[in-house]
């Protein structure tokens, strides 16, 4: 549950929902021009007042400005004032008019916009808000819109959307499909009226639905359905050409996202727009690539505009509709970006050679491509007979530009590709471009290096005789033996005239190796880059360990592990090895001797010592044997045994638990949580203070302390923060103690995964709300490939009531933890 699938942008254009939001990035701050509280006021008057969001208290000392021109400089505004002298600022006159606002010298903790608008069209009499919401407040809600058509031509990426309160009053404008904050409270939710007007799109169903803010919460499930509207007919289309040329067409368009008044739409190149004034921004693909549809034609297409942006990019276009025409020629043009003049003037050098002797290889055939698509140029061609290295001036070098190297008539012993890619580093005006071929057989290397070989005793470092040793050059079928030998003939054998490649592996195989001896069939070695001489070492150890000198010392306690303390009655026994010829070397009970000093033992870290216990209390769970060891050059340590009660350490009866609770079931009932682990205490220092069932109630002395979560259920995990930081005054904990624990079964039903992708994110609550407004296409039995299945909708009835929006909306929460336990 911790993974969660990526989105991709088609997908997120889909999203139709009231969600609870994380804190997202946006283009548009949170701060909202907002409608008239009251309903009477001076019939030709308007008061603008700057408002916190989430307190309605008026933020003090910023300066306002305000105009009937929209792009207005502070100095030609009609009115301007700072909110300390003036709490509510009247505009007279300002009926007859759409006004617009600025705001200056706003304080650091607050988003706000760059200009905002009051429109005459939509508003009544009175009092008009600014709400600024602060950088510091999480987001609570995102109010989404869906296309019927998941792939359409026209999609409604982002768009004013006008919140009106309890009473009807406009209340303020929020962007769709982006996160916001909305106080406490009950409001209507509707498109702005010229969005629906200038852009094409219309909704179906609601055009306006309830939304209640609880507790930070929202309680209802929004869904738009949009769609275009069949009687406004596309008026714009878009073209594109190559800079220079007279023609142009859609052939390399790709996608057209126009921003108009309050709303952005991601187009195919022709759309409906009312009249207005309208930027243009053609776009390929994201960077990160493009949702495939299964037609490789189509695939390809799409990789090659891909492509074609490395290579090319066009401006944006500016342009006014007007009596339903655009006032201009809506084409796009390609200006190449990988030689510019100014750039062009960067070398590269290029070689194709032998990957293990850096020779040149002859009689390969060589291509070099500017760009990598099928618009590609070719810059040069030769042959490595005739030109091992080829210098190429006068290029661009841009780093956006790709440049690739083809080969044909390589030598058949090599492996290659058909083209490899290259490019110009940032601000370099010469590069080594090396195209490496390895032959298919591996790599020959210079011969010349030298091996010097032993088998020795691990312990002693002393040649072993009698051992019959083979040196294999290579591990798979064509190996080949280069040398056989007998220890007892030569402790040290010394092979010279190898590959010192590092790439060739060599394998020491022995036989007739003494019995004391434990040893391996083959042992793989190889030279170090650069290396013309090793020393290879075969250390091999005797059966019943090494032994060392005697002299080291060990301290040895049985202990509990919450309380550190001594538990009597334990009888240990220390054994030096783990075999069958391992020696006892110590016994004693703890209730003797709580600290067992074990002199004159072997301080070599290979020997292996075992402390094995019995007589254990009941109450403690413990293994049989625990293993020890020496740290290398130590002469003593300290070995201490930890016990854990079976039911955890017995805390004193306090006014301190913890809570456990799900996304979307709440609190669990504290008897439940013993099913889920520990708790481990530790206090301001960091020094351990005890490890406590999650069920218990414990008690602390005042002060700082941490709390780590030990989750050791199968199927349970921890969401939350698994530390938590808390203060403990009077006995009582500060801070709720909250971890957020739950079992996740994507197969089960009820698990939200809607769609069986096998994880649950907002496009399982998409899918819900599709086939809730859209059951023909989207439900059960609908037309759509992608429609909520019948095992979808047991595994999206996450209430268990049937699949309604509130499953969605569940979804969304547990999604974001956005719970209230107070």
């Amino acid at each position: 549950m911790k993974k969660r699938k990526i989105i991709s942008a088609a997908a997120a254009v889909m999203m139709a929902a009231v969600t609870l939001a994380p804190q997202l990035p946006s283009a548009f701050p949170a701060a909202r021009i907002c409608t008239p509280i009251t309903a009477e006021a001076a019939k030709n008057e308007v008061r603008i007042k700057v408002v916190d969001m989430a307190t309605d208290m008026p933020i003090e000392n910023v300066d306002a400005a305000a105009s009937t021109v929209k792009d207005f400089s502070r100095e030609d505004s009609r009115f301007s004032w700072n909110t300390s002298d003036a709490v509510e600022f009247p505009i007279e006159g300002a009926y007859n008019n759409d006004w617009y606002v600025k705001l200056y010298n706003v304080p650091e903790e607050y988003n706000y916009n760059a200009v905002y608008t009051i429109d005459r069209d939509t508003r009544t009499f009175g009092d008009y808000t600014i709400r600024l919401v602060k950088k510091s407040q999480d987001n609570n809600v995102t109010i989404c819109s869906a296309h019927d058509e998941p792939v359409a031509k026209v999609l409604l990426k982002a768009a004013d959307m006008d919140v009106y309160d309890k009473k009807g009053n406009w209340f303020c404008t929020i962007k769709s499909n982006e996160g916001t904050y909305l106080p406490d409270g009950e409001y209507s939710v509707k498109f702005k009226e010229n969005v629906l007007e200038n852009s094409g799109v219309c909704v179906k169903g609601e055009a306006s639905q309830k939304l209640t803010i609880k507790d930070g919460v929202p309680t209802d499930t929004i869904f738009f359905l949009l769609a275009s509207d069949e009687e406004k007919k596309p008026n714009v289309s878009f073209t594109i050409k190559n800079e220079g040329e007279d023609t142009s067409s859609t052939e390399d368009l790709g996608r057209v996202v126009i921003t108009g008044d309050g709303f952005t739409l991601d187009t195919d190149g022709s759309a409906y727009l009312g009249d207005g004034h309208y930027t243009a921004h053609r776009y390929n693909f994201p960077k990160n690539g493009f949702n495939q549809t299964g037609n490789e034609e189509r695939d390809q297409h799409n990789i090659d505009i891909i492509a074609d942006s490395l290579l090319n990019k066009t401006e944006d276009i500016e342009f006014n509709v007007v009596d339903g025409k655009p006032d201009r020629d809506l084409v796009f043009v390609k200006v190449p970006v990988n030689r510019p003049a100014e750039e062009e003037g960067a070398t590269a050098k290029i070689k194709i050679v032998d990957k293990a002797t850096g020779k040149n290889i002859e009689g390969v055939d060589v291509e070099v491509i500017a760009g990598i698509n099928a618009t590609g140029k070719s810059l040069a061609k030769w042959n490595t007979s005739d030109e091992e290295e080829k210098v190429l001036t006068g290029l661009s070098g841009n780093p956006n530009l790709a440049f690739g190297i083809d080969l044909s008539n390589v030598p058949e012993e090599y492996d290659f590709q058909k083209r490899y890619i290259f490019g110009f580093a940032k601000d370099s005006k010469e590069e080594s471009w090396v195209v490496e071929l390895e032959k298919k057989n591996g790599p020959v290397a210079e011969e010349g290096a030298t091996a010097k070989i032993k088998v020795v005793d691990k312990a002693t470092g002393k040649n072993i005789e009698g051992i019959d040793v083979v040196a294999i050059s290579g591990l798979n079928a064509t190996a080949k033996s280069i040398a056989k030998w007998n220890t007892s003939d030569e402790a040290e054998k010394i092979i010279k005239g190898l590959a010192g490649d590092p790439r060739i592996v060599y394998g020491i195989e022995l036989s007739n190796v003494p019995k004391e001896y434990e040893y391996n069939k083959q042992y793989i070695f190889s030279f170090a880059k650069d290396s013309k001489e090793e020393s290879w070492v075969v250390e091999l150890e005797k059966k019943n360990g090494p032994v060392a000198e005697e002299g080291a010392t060990a301290k040895i306690k049985i202990v509990d592990k919450a309380t550190g303390k001594n538990i009597e009655g334990i009888d240990v026994v220390a054994i030096s090895g783990l075999n069958a010829t391992a020696k006892s070397i110590a016994k004693w009970n703890t209730s003797d001797e709580a600290e067992k000093i074990i002199k004159g033992l072997a301080g070599d870290p290979r020997i292996v010592y075992g402390i094995e216990l019995s007589n254990v209390p009941k109450e403690y769970e413990y293994n049989k044997q625990y293993i020890f060891s020496f740290a290398k050059d130590s002469k003593e340590e300290n070995w201490i045994v930890e016990l854990e009660k079976k039911n955890g350490p017995v805390a004193e009866e306090g006014d301190i638990g913890f809570r456990l609770y799900s996304r979307y079931k709440g609190l669990w009932d504290r008897k439940d949580n013993e099913m889920v682990g520990y708790v481990i205490i530790t206090d301001g220092a960091d020094d351990f203070i005890g490890k406590y069932k999650l069920d218990e109630m414990i008690s602390l002395p005042d002060g700082k302390y941490k709390a780590e979560i030990e989750v050791n259920s199968k199927g349970y995990s921890c969401f939350s923060e698994q530390k938590i930081q808390f203060t403990v005054d009077e006995g009582k904990a500060v801070e709720n103690l909250d971890f957020n624990v739950e079992r996740w079964n994507f197969n089960e039903n009820g698990s939200g995964d809607a769609n069986g992708d096998g994880t649950v994110d907002i496009s399982d609550a998409v899918l819900i709300m599709q086939s809730m407004a859209n059951p023909s296409k989207y439900g059960a039995n609908g037309t759509d490939k992608g429609h909520l299945t019948e095992d979808g909708s047991k595994r999206a009835d996450v209430d268990g009531g049937g699949v309604t929006n509130k499953d969605a909306l569940t979804i969304q929460q547990y999604l974001l933890g956005m719970f209230n336990f107070e």
